[in-house]
Formats: C-alpha cells, sequence, structure tokens
C-alpha cells in the first residue's frame, strides 16, 4: 500500500474517532452533518456543518452548560482586563458604526442594554453621542470592575442575562457583541434576548461569518475567528435568521464586513512551532488582504445584523 495512502487513511481513522468522542447535535436539533475543516495535529479539533441549517459547530465544545461560562471567561487566557485604551476604543468605535449599519438609531433618554459589555466603552460612547441610559452586563469579573472605575455613570451587572431577568429593565436597544457563537443554545439565548427588549425594540447581533470566502479559502487556519476553545456555533447569515426566527425575531438590517489585518511583525522565531507557524500567519494576512479587495456582499469575515420582535401575526 502507498505510504500516502497509509497516511489519509490514519488520518481519517483519528478523525472519526475524535468525531465520535467529541461530536454534539446541532442547535437546530439535527445531528447530521459534514467536515468542513479539521486539524489532528497540535491542538486537534474539527469543524462541522449541519446539513440542515448550515450552522457550524466546533469540536471539542468549549464548554459544557452555561453555568461554567462564568469560569471559562474568568480564566487569564480569556479575561479582556489587559486591553490597551486604545484598542478598547477603536474596537467599540467599529461596533457602534456596524450598528448604525444596520439600521439601529439611539435617541435621548432610550434604554441601551449591552450583554457582554466587556469593557464598558461602547456604552460610553452611546451615553455621551446620544444621551441614552445604558445598562452593560458581563460575566468577567474583573473586566467588569475596571468598567466600573472606567466609567461611573454606566450601571453594570456581573453575570449571566438569565440569572439577572429581576434586574435589567426593558430596552430599545440589545446589544450581543461577539456573543452568539459563545452560547451552548443559541435558540433560547436570543430568545431571552427578546424577553428583555421593548416591544419596538431592536437587537444588534455579530458574530464570524461561516459564509466567509476569507475563512472558504483558510478552512482551519482562519484561527482569528475560529477560537477553538472558545467559540461553539459559526453562523451564515441564513442560519443566524433562522435561529432569531424560533425565537420570535425578524431580520431588520443584515451586512458583513472585516477587521483590519492582523500584524506582520516577528521577532526571530526560538522554537521550532513558531517558525513554522510564521509562514502560515503571512498566508493568511496575503489571503486576507485579497479578499478585502473583492465585492464580498454575504461574504465577509464578520456578520453583523439588527432584528425586531415577530408581531403576533408572524410578520
Amino acid at each position: 500500500m502507498p505510504e500516502n495512502s497509509f497516511s489519509e487513511m490514519f488520518d481519517s481513522s483519528r478523525l472519526r474517532q475524535f468525531i465520535g468522542q467529541h461530536d454534539y447535535s446541532c442547535w437546530c436539533g439535527a445531528s447530521e452533518a459534514t467536515v468542513y475543516c479539521r486539524q489532528m495535529f497540535w491542538r486537534r479539533f474539527a469543524v462541522l456543518k449541519c446539513r440542515r441549517c448550515g450552522t457550524q459547530r466546533i469540536l471539542p465544545r468549549a464548554l459544557l452548560s452555561a453555568a461554567s461560562a462564568a469560569s471559562l471567561y474568568n480564566e487569564d487566557q480569556h479575561t479582556r482586563s489587559t486591553l490597551a485604551p486604545d484598542v478598547i476604543q477603536r474596537n467599540a468605535d467599529r461596533i457602534l458604526h456596524r450598528i448604525q449599519q444596520t439600521g439601529i438609531s439611539f435617541q435621548p433618554g432610550s434604554t441601551v442594554l449591552d450583554i457582554g459589555c466587556s469593557e464598558g466603552s461602547l456604552l460610553e460612547t452611546i451615553r455621551q453621542r446620544f444621551g441614552a441610559q445604558v445598562i452593560g452586563v458581563d460575566v468577567d469579573e474583573r473586566t467588569i470592575e475596571r468598567a466600573r472605575k472606567n466609567y461611573p455613570k454606566v450601571t453594570f451587572h456581573r453575570g449571566l442575562v438569565q440569572d439577572l431577568f429581576d434586574r435589567l429593565p426593558k430596552a430599545d436597544v440589545v446589544i450581543a457583541s461577539a456573543i452568539v457563537e459563545h452560547v451552548i443554545d443559541p435558540e433560547a439565548f436570543l430568545a431571552q434576548l427578546r424577553a428583555v427588549m421593548k416591544p419596538d425594540g431592536k437587537l444588534f447581533l455579530l458574530t464570524p461569518n461561516a459564509s466567509s470566502i476569507n475563512y472558504s479559502l483558510l478552512r482551519s487556519w482562519w484561527r482569528e475567528l475560529l477560537s477553538i476553545g472558545e467559540h461553539i456555533y459559526l453562523f451564515t447569515p441564513e442560519s443566524l435568521a433562522a435561529a432569531a426566527e424560533r425565537a420570535g425575531l425578524k431580520v431588520h438590517g443584515l451586512a458583513t464586513g472585516y477587521d483590519e489585518l492582523p500584524s506582520l511583525r516577528f521577532a526571530f522565531p526560538k522554537r521550532l512551532k513558531a517558525a513554522a507557524i510564521i509562514p502560515w500567519a503571512c498566508y493568511r494576512a496575503t489571503v486576507k488582504a485579497l479578499c478585502l479587495t473583492l465585492p464580498h456582499g454575504r461574504r465577509g469575515d464578520i456578520l453583523y445584523a439588527s432584528f425586531e420582535p415577530k408581531t403576533s401575526a408572524g410578520r
């Protein structure tokens, strides 16, 4: 038997064993899926594409229960409490621009709720520019404490949204930026967000786009947005709309885009692993730069959309 055929069979066997050990059903209830990408060396993982709804699920699952999110996102490698102020503000300005791109506006005195508010800079920016009443929720204790010190006029709560219903007001605008890909049950999570919206309120979601042309080329090397060990699901525009539909929401506005290119400044590699990764990092940056020049429509890296409650008639 040719050596390359033996290698392929060995890799396929390991992949089947890995999937059998770690697989779980999609949020839509389906279990049938195809392998979209995988890595069977160093940090092993696989990404499966649901045959029913097109959502991708990452194996192994980052969280086994919703309650375990509090411990995971308070670990040193996951907390955002050490981000530089200029990075924080740049991220806030970018998200605000995307919110407005989807047709959401802020009125003086309106109530804005940010689920997964992190450093709180987005809420403070909205408060200052539009005169809104702003409330933030996050499970990251150190980040919330830093936010409270930096932005004393913003109300912050630490915890999960399902545990804070009695402390949260009905909101004109609910923001959940880079959150839905982290939750075990996206449909239930979106229903919880629907419950804290006013009848005429709007919901903004931002998440990695499984339909990205950049991702379709890089596959397992789309690391900045695959976020192995944190992300559970990757949505397409269609599957995100389907999850929202089942939670009592309908699409108001939708767009995709790209974040800025990663830095390619490298120190001289001291280990073989680092030396091997540098060419791949250059390849990833080159592919992304090329994708930025293409008309992307719904195929940018970042998917962001606004939603509104469905009427009782479902329209």
